[in-house]
């Protein structure tokens, strides 16, 4: 049997690269054909799936050098209760041909498939999750308010263990008291107990039991024993202790969700920001219109106080808008005509008319919100440890059950008190706040930067974040405004400032570096030259012929090359230089004619975030193109002791290395897309104001503000996240270690936990792990 899979590929920039991927694919075992299209950036393989998958077909795609493009989607999964259940869903699906990854996550309910759509669809992915026994949803934004069901079931189960409770203990001469105690007993474990039985059956069906199994044992124990005494003898009767184990678990889940609910909240704000309607001008009128039917290109009016329905460019009107629950940024925003704006944010004074460009997925908004709920589902390396532990908890916990029955039993102790001992050990036991230390304090801190305007691409980063040693500025751009100025023009030939500009400008016209831009803003006004063979050397200069005559721009390494001496320019350059001010050299006919001097002021704020990164105890470095002596004077202003100068856009990611290869753990602030080489070496790339394409963003965290101070309020967040993991992590441990025993019973005569205490403390226990993640919400900047 044969199967075709038709698989994306990113990276392919000519035939040969089709060639080797061709190569690698045949190399593969199961594969009996591999066609790659260098044109369509596609990849058709036949192969056999019982020797050939997906996840291989996709690995030796990325051994060639490339990288296969897998469709993602996510599945809301409400009865996913604990790491059994994610190692069930994880192992699960990865077992479907087509599956290439699965992402589980316990505090958001979220399950992320990344899949190859010719192999296998979102509707079988969905059934496949229904045959390993759980309810999927595809997510969508109403699924975050969720999380009350088990009230009801507290509810009633409260309702009726009161008086379960009290017959118990008062009431011993009641007629049919034990009658009464088994039909109140019953409906308890049958109504709130329900879900527990079904749970049980389903994990222990896929041959992995989880903590449903634990409280299922742990009531019908106490139950069937009592029925027993009930019916046949004449001995205690536990129906309060399974009826109060069933209640007081319930209240656990149904506290544990409410906080988790809480936890995220940061993601329900954002979807709450969309409006329902958008006011449209059609044919000279307006009417309104549910946001879902927005087109491209649509024009909408948006009066003071009301939202903006989607992302677009003012075509008309002023107003200052509200854009602090996107991008952090506290005070309003003055925008005009030409300007763009992003769906969500609000307008609070003024009238505009907004051209739509983005809609549905591809907004800012969505991005956003897609991105933050795809981190918060990454694990963390501190999580596989706790998954690991937790999903081989469930038999060890049985094992010690019975054998606490059986040591109870040969002390001499009566069945009832030995089989009490062992309930309560299989209660206490569940591991669900091990389960629940990481993916919690990941939720609220990676929501709460998303309120800040900081997006964490993941737990890997915070773990990372909290090692850095180091920081690497990108000059230009970064540290600074990244508009240069021009500020000064040397004549030193005669040819005067005017002409020196216009030469400039004619070779400075087919560049996009800033430099280039300055002059030619400078120049505005001023007719330009002819010029023909133009050529351009990055990090260096240009060079062409002007009117005929060879002329160039640029720095000494460009004279350099060209070998134009400086001779009289070189010490006027260097006096500016030492000034802070970048400087152009112009040469005609080999002759050094001009120097013109512009600055890119340092950002408002650079000196104050360097400065609290040092109080961090991190180690500031800058990285520029420009020489030495400019370096040393930016560097000086800004506080900054160590710096690399004279870097070629090419050799940003080599310095990184260099800097790794010394044992430093660096993060680098760069522009999201020219600096993606950097980004990507760094153990942290932060990309800084990057605009709205968040999907093609390099490095593990994006501030969508220009704000510097945001780096450091995102290396503070990353480091308080993985702090509250490892205070979770603990006392989720210390929990589990000192209750098993307790439960047990070796403080007896001491301290014996009954099995309806144990469950109290057990639910508390995911409780307290959940409420300590909580606190994050409170982190200011």
């Amino acid at each position: 049997m044969r199967k075709k899979a038709s698989i994306r590929i990113e990276g392919m920039h000519c035939a040969t690269c089709a060639l080797t991927i061709e190569k690698s694919l045949a190399a593969l075992k199961g594969v009996q054909k591999a066609e790659v299209s260098f044109g369509s950036g596609t990849a058709i393989v036949e192969y056999d799936p019982s020797l050939a998958n997906s996840s291989s077909i996709k690995g030796a795609i990325e051994e060639a050098g490339y990288k296969p493009v897998a469709e993602r989607i996510a599945f809301y999964v409400e009865d996913m209760r604990c790491a059994s259940c994610i190692r069930a869903l994880e192992e699960g699906l990865l077992e479907k041909d087509g599956v290439v990854a699965v992402s589980a996550n316990l505090a958001t309910k979220l399950v992320i498939v990344e899949y190859f759509p010719s192999v296998v669809t979102a509707t079988e992915l969905r059934d496949a999750i229904k045959e390993l026994g759980y309810t999927p949803m595809i997510r969508d934004g109403s699924i975050a308010t969720k999380g009350s069901r088990f009230r009801y079931r507290f509810l009633f189960s409260l309702v009726v263990t009161v008086p379960v409770f009290f017959i118990s203990m008062f009431l011993m001469d009641l007629p049919y008291r034990s009658l009464i105690l088994f039909l109140l007993g019953t409906s308890v474990l049958v109504v709130g107990g329900s879900s527990f039985y079904t749970g049980s059956y389903k994990s222990l069906r896929r041959g992995m039991p989880d903590m449903n199994v634990l409280v299922a044992l742990g009531a019908s124990a106490a139950y069937i024993y009592s029925i027993y005494n009930t019916f046949f003898a004449a001995g205690d009767l536990y129906y309060d202790a399974a009826a109060m184990l069933i209640t007081f678990v319930l209240l656990g889940r149904y506290l544990e969700d409410a906080a988790k609910s809480r936890a995220s909240l940061s993601i329900r704000k954002l979807i709450e920001l969309q409006p329902k309607y958008a006011s449209v001008v059609k044919d000279g009128e307006e009417k309104k219109v549910p946001v879902e039917e927005l087109v491209l290109g649509d024009e909408v009016v948006v009066r003071p106080g009301e939202a903006i329905p989607a992302d677009g460019t003012i075509i008309s009107g002023s107003a200052a808008v509200d854009e602090s629950m996107v991008t952090g940024e506290s005070v309003p925003v003055d925008k005009a005509e030409g300007d763009t704006v992003i769906g969500g944010t609000m307008n609070r004074t003024g009238m505009i008319r907004v051209r739509v460009e983005r809609v549905g997925r591809d907004s800012f908004l969505a991005q956003i919100i897609s991105f933050v709920e795809e981190a918060q589902a990454k694990k963390a390396p501190i999580q596989r440890f706790a998954d690991y532990v937790a999903s081989r908890f469930v038999p060890a916990v049985v094992a010690v059950a019975l054998l606490t029955f059986v040591a109870w039993l040969l002390l001499g102790m009566e069945i009832g008190f030995s089989l009490l001992m062992a309930v309560s050990v299989l209660v206490i036991s569940c591991p669900c706040a091990l389960g629940l230390a990481t993916p919690t304090a990941i939720m609220v801190g990676l929501g709460k930067g998303a309120e800040m305007g900081i997006l964490i691409k993941g737990g890997e980063v915070l773990e990372a974040v909290r090692k850095l040693d180091t920081v690497v500025f990108d000059k230009t751009g970064t540290l600074t405004i990244g508009k240069p100025s021009v500020v000064e023009i040397v004549d030193l030939s005669g040819f005067g400032e005017e002409e020196i500009l216009r030469i400039a400008a004619t070779l400075e016209g087919g560049s996009e570096h800033p430099l280039a831009a300055a002059v030619i803003e400078r120049a505005a006004g001023l007719s330009h030259h002819d010029l023909k063979e133009f050529e351009a050397f990055p990090g260096e200069g240009i060079r062409g012929r002007v009117d005929g005559k060879e002329a160039a721009i640029g720095n000494r390494k460009m004279m350099n090359r060209l070998g134009i001496r400086m001779d009289d320019a070189e010490e006027a350059a260097a006096k500016l230089e030492s000034e802070g001010k970048t400087v152009s050299i112009l040469a005609v006919g080999r002759k050094v004619v001009g120097i013109i001097a512009m600055i890119d002021k340092p950002k408002p704020d650079a000196k104050v975030a360097v400065e609290r990164l040092r109080k961090e105890g991190l180690d500031v470095y800058m990285l520029t193109g420009d020489n030495e002596r400019v370096a040393k004077a930016i560097c000086k202003e800004l506080g900054i002791e160590k710096y690399f100068a004279e870097v070629s856009p090419g050799e940003k990611a080599q310095t990184i290395s260099r800097l790794q290869s010394e044992r430093k753990v660096v993060a680098f602030v760069g522009d999201g897309i020219n600096d993606a080489p950097a980004l990507t070496q760094a153990d942290v790339g932060i990309a800084i104001g990057t605009g709205t394409e968040i999907a093609k963003e390099a490095g593990g965290i994006i501030l969508t503000r220009e704000d510097l101070t945001g780096v450091v309020s995102a290396i503070r967040l990353g480091r308080k996240t993985m702090s509250k993991i490892k205070q979770n992590m603990f006392w989720a441990l210390a929990y589990n270690s000192a209750g098993i025993p307790i439960a047990a019973g070796i403080l007896y005569p001491y301290l014996t936990l009954r099995p309806e205490i144990a469950a109290l403390a057990m639910s508390l226990s995911s409780v307290s792990v959940v409420s300590n993640s909580l606190l994050l919400k409170r982190y200011k900047e």
